[in-house]
C-alpha cells in the first residue's frame, strides 16, 4: 500500500471513530457541556441543542419562542414587548447567568418577574413597569456587556440589573476573553463529545475546577486579578448611554452559608447594590428552602431577592410620575 493510500485510510479511519464516538457519546450522556448544573430539577431548561453558537457573545438561545419556557422570540423570559419603549414606561433589563434567568422555577417564578410586579403594585399612576429577563446561562459579566451594547440598547431602557460575579471573565481586551473562538469553537460547540472530554477533564483536575465550585476560590491574587471581570466597564457604560444601574451581590450557598460572589467591597466605587445575599442570611429559614443548589434559588428564594430588588429599586427613586 503507498503511503498515499495509508495516510487516506488513517484519515477515514479517525473520522469514523470520532463519528462513532460523538454518536456513542450522545447515546451515553444527558446533556452535558452548555450547563453546569448538575441537578435534575435545574437543568431542564437547557434542553440539548437550546444554544447556538455566536461569534460575539459565545451561545445565544436557538429555540425561540420557548412559550413552555415563558422566552420569548427576542430570547427574553418576559412576555413580548415592543421594541419602541411606550410612553410612561419604566424599562429596565435583568442580566446574568441561570440565576438570573432562573433555572428550575417557571418564568413567573423568577426573581426578574416578581421583582415586576412588585414594582407595578408601588409604582405612581399611570406609571407601566417591564422588568424583562435577559438572564442566560453561563453568561458572565463580559457577555452582558457585550450584549447590552450589541441588542439591548435597541430597546431603550431605562436600567439595567447586573447580576454577576465579579471574577468570572477577563476583560474585553484581555486574551481569552468570550467570543471569536473562531473554527474550532464552531465546529465543536455542539459536539457531545468535546463538551464530555471537557467535563472529564475538569473533574480530574480539581485545581482548574470551573470559579463556581467553592474550591475554586481558593486561587492566588494573580489569577484573580486576570479574571476580575467587567463590573467597571459595565458602569462607565451604563454612563455614557445614561443608564440607571444596580448590582446583585450574587449570592452563593457554599453548604454552610450564604455568601456574596459580587461582594460590596469588589464592586465598583458608588455603585448602586441591591444586597440580597444579607437578605437571604437573615430570614432564619434553612437554606434547604431558599437554594435549590449552591447557586439556583427556589421559588422563595427568588421572592426574597425579588423583594430586595424592588425595594432597593424604589430607594434609587427611579420610578417617578410619567
Amino acid at each position: 500500500m503507498s503511503t498515499r493510500r495509508k495516510l487516506l485510510y488513517t484519515l477515514l479511519v479517525t473520522v469514523l471513530v470520532l463519528v462513532g464516538a460523538e454518536v456513542a457519546a450522545r447515546l451515553l450522556t444527558h446533556q452535558v457541556g452548555l450547563a453546569s448544573i448538575p441537578e435534575e430539577q435545574v437543568r431542564r431548561h437547557l434542553e440539548q441543542d437550546a444554544m447556538l453558537y455566536d461569534a460575539e457573545l459565545g451561545w445565544v438561545r436557538g429555540d425561540l419562542p420557548n412559550p413552555g419556557l415563558g422566552i420569548n422570540a427576542e430570547g427574553f423570559r418576559h412576555p413580548d414587548v415592543a421594541r419602541a419603549k411606550p410612553a410612561r414606561t419604566w424599562r429596565a433589563f435583568a442580566l446574568g447567568d441561570s440565576q438570573t434567568y432562573g433555572a428550575g422555577v417557571d418564568a413567573p417564578d423568577s426573581y426578574p418577574s416578581q421583582a415586576e410586579a412588585l414594582l407595578q403594585q408601588r409604582a405612581p399612576a399611570g406609571l407601566s413597569v417591564e422588568l424583562i429577563n435577559a438572564g442566560i446561562s453561563g453568561y458572565t459579566s463580559l457577555q452582558v456587556m457585550r450584549l447590552v451594547r450589541s441588542k439591548l440598547l435597541q430597546w431603550q431602557p431605562d436600567a439595567i440589573i447586573v447580576d454577576c460575579r465579579t471574577h468570572d471573565s477577563p476583560r474585553e481586551d484581555a486574551p481569552g476573553s468570550a467570543g471569536g473562538g473562531g473554527v474550532l469553537e464552531r465546529l465543536t460547540f455542539h459536539s457531545r463529545l468535546a463538551w464530555s472530554l471537557r467535563f472529564l477533564v475538569e473533574r480530574a483536575r480539581p485545581d482548574h475546577a470551573r470559579p463556581m465550585r467553592a474550591g475554586a476560590m481558593e486561587t492566588s491574587a494573580a489569577d484573580l486579578a486576570a479574571s476580575f471581570g467587567n463590573h467597571a466597564p459595565i458602569v462607565q457604560l451604563a454612563r455614557e448611554q445614561d443608564l440607571q444601574l444596580i448590582f446583585v451581590d450574587y449570592p452563593f450557598w457554599d453548604g454552610e452559608r450564604v455568601t456574596c460572589l459580587a461582594p460590596a467591597h469588589e464592586l465598583p466605587s458608588g455603585a448602586a447594590i441591591a444586597p440580597v445575599c444579607a437578605a437571604l442570611s437573615d430570614t432564619g429559614l434553612p437554606l434547604e428552602q431558599l437554594f435549590l443548589d449552591n447557586n439556583h434559588l427556589t421559588v422563595e428564594g427568588n421572592r426574597r431577592v425579588a423583594e430586595v430588588l424592588a425595594g432597593s429599586i424604589l430607594e434609587q427613586g427611579w420610578l417617578v410620575n410619567p
